[in-house]
């Protein structure tokens, strides 16, 4: 018999009739309704009391990658117990999957950082886990607790990785000036010039009185040699904080020095002086480098004379009166100031341009030459270098900027600095001696 024979009767005259094969077919329904509901009740009862009972496994491991992470080689049981548990989460098929993931793949790349053995076995689960993470959908927790791991293990690139992730899930949310503000000294000691811009930019479209962005943008500008926007920016941080940037303002006239804007850098030297006199006695080259841009080389020649007297190995007042002997054709002392200088500093790219024009004027051709192609190679390199070294020195479990360093040095031919971080890598007992 068809239990929905007769359903398209008319209701009513089959309840008034009391039609006894209606009322078993209502009572058939209403009992398999019943039966569905109490086996689907204690299914999803039974599914809650499983993920009440996995979700702390997630909670916990959280914990202890935070706690590993400052509390070095001691922790390598609680990075144990993580890893076991994360294995256990998805074993279980826990809701936060890519999250577990990421998790248990910073706990294992931690982990190599106290055991280099067990970071050369476990080098492969790492990459494989990493492949399959999508970090749009981990929990903004779990990618910071990550990235600074990553950082911490010298996996740069990695944790940039992540905080695109980071920057994605936190837009739109209270959380995104927090992680834009850790991405930025990460893809600035990574060399991303672009994104750091792009990064300061929202940040200071988010709070117009903050100098900070600003500050970080300079950095940039600085590295990059980039005069013109560098006093545009340093002038901004000076508006913005007019009393709190004696640093900033020392920078931005000696950038304005360095273009020749003389009247501007004599005012802004004069607002200093009056507001931190301190700052300028500390740094009297700026004051002799402002003396010579306003043509009073009687006292410019004073000033760095008397810098040397008290520090004869001034690197920067070196180049400073080998330009100045220069720009008075005194070229034998001349020559003979920048060759000291290059002594204590052979990647000076500035002391190698200044002797190639020396020689020049001494009829030195084939040695002009050498000294100009060198300052334009170590001009090209000095962004990747300076970036390269803030990183290994910043994180000696950087192998990577190490390893890069003492190649781009030896393309130089800058041995002593090559040799250095062969020590530097010998040291630390990660990087490869190449």
């Amino acid at each position: 018999m068809s239990l929905s024979r007769g359903w398209g009767d008319d209701l009513e005259q089959q309840m008034a009739g009391g039609d006894p094969e209606y009322r078993r077919r209502l009572a058939r329904t209403i009992i398999a309704l019943l039966v569905v509901i109490a086996v689907g009740g204690s299914a999803w009862l039974g599914w809650a009391t499983w993920m009440g009972h996995c979700e702390p496994l997630l909670v916990e491991s959280r914990r202890l990658l935070q706690e590993s992470l400052h509390d070095p080689p001691q922790s390598i049981q609680n990075l144990q117990t993580a890893e076991t548990w994360l294995r256990e989460y998805l074993d279980r098929g826990g809701a936060e999957e890519d999250s577990a993931r990421l998790l248990l793949c910073a706990a294992l790349t931690l982990r190599g950082v106290y055991d280099p053995d067990r970071r050369i076995s476990q080098a492969h689960d790492i990459e494989e886990l990493l492949n399959s993470i999508r970090p749009a959908r981990c929990a903004l927790t779990d990618l910071l607790i990550a990235i600074e791991i990553f950082i911490h293990s010298g996996r740069l690139a990695q944790a940039d990785w992540l905080m695109g992730g980071a920057v994605q899930v936190s837009e739109g949310t209270p959380d995104h000036r927090r992680v834009l503000r850790k991405a930025i000294p990460l893809r600035y000691d990574l060399g991303r010039e672009k994104e750091v811009l792009e990064h300061c930019a929202v940040l200071a479209e988010m709070d117009p009185s903050d100098p900070e962005p600003w500050r970080q943008m300079a950095m940039v500008y600085e590295d990059g040699g980039y005069e013109e926007r560098l006093i545009e920016t340093l002038q901004r941080i000076v508006q913005l904080d007019e009393h709190g940037a004696a640093e900033d303002r020392l920078k931005l006239i000696d950038a304005l020095i360095s273009v020749g804007q003389r009247s501007q850098a004599r005012a802004e030297y004069d607002i200093l002086a009056e507001r931190s006199p301190e700052l300028t006695e500390r740094h009297p080259l700026t004051l002799a480098k402002l003396l010579m841009l306003e043509s009073d080389t009687a006292a410019a020649t004073a000033k760095v004379a008397k810098i040397l007297d008290e520090d004869p190995q001034a690197t920067d007042a070196l180049l400073f009166r080998g330009q100045l002997l220069l720009s008075q054709n005194r070229l034998p002392e001349a020559m003979e100031t920048i060759e000291r200088l290059l002594e204590l500093d052979p990647m000076n790219f500035q002391a190698h341009y200044v002797l190639g024009q020396i020689t020049a004027r001494l009829g030195q051709r084939e040695r002009a030459q050498q000294h100009l192609a060198l300052h334009r190679k170590i001009l090209d390199a000095r962004v990747e270098i300076h970036t390269l070294e803030r990183r290994a020195g910043r994180n000696p479990n950087d192998t990577e900027a190490q390893t890069q360093l003492i190649h781009l040095y030896d393309s130089l031919g800058m041995t002593q600095h090559a040799e250095f971080w062969r020590r530097a890598s010998r040291i630390s007992g990660r990087a490869t001696d190449p």
